[in-house]
């Protein structure tokens, strides 16, 4: 899959509605020799199409580089 140099702007454009929750799990992680922990989870989910997108697991809460640089909107100003 070749990446384009386009900017988002510029691509075609959808009318969809994503959700993306961070959220602490009620689970603690206890590996051997180490401090127990709490994992974080990001869930994408499309709402027109009710499908997940992505999934993944932190250790510690994800900062917004890790979601890329897409364009924010509706997320309010403190979404993470």
């Amino acid at each position: 899959m070749t990446r384009s140099n386009k900017s988002p702007s510029k691509l075609p454009q959808r009318q969809e509605t994503w959700y993306l929750a961070v959220r602490e799990l009620r689970i603690w992680i206890t590996p051997p020799d180490e401090e127990p922990s709490q994992p974080y989870v990001a869930l994408m989910v499309n709402l027109d199409q009710g499908i997940i997108q992505s999934f993944d697991t932190y250790p510690s809460p994800p900062t917004r580089p890790a979601f890329g640089d897409g364009e924010r909107r509706d997320l309010g100003k403190d979404w993470l």
